[in-house]
């Protein structure tokens, strides 16, 4: 058994919780949206 596996179901999970479920406590977007939502508002400050 490789050590990669472990690894692939670790990615695989920090990948679908932040690209594809949305959060309650961030207005209901995924973690990637509201931190895109984020970065224009922090270049206009």
């Amino acid at each position: 058994m490789s050590s990669a596996v472990p690894h692939r179901g670790l990615d695989d999970w920090r990948l679908d919780y932040n690209e594809e479920r949305p959060s309650s406590a961030l207005g209901n977007l995924t973690p990637s949206a509201y931190a895109a939502q984020l970065k224009p508002a922090q270049k206009a400050t």
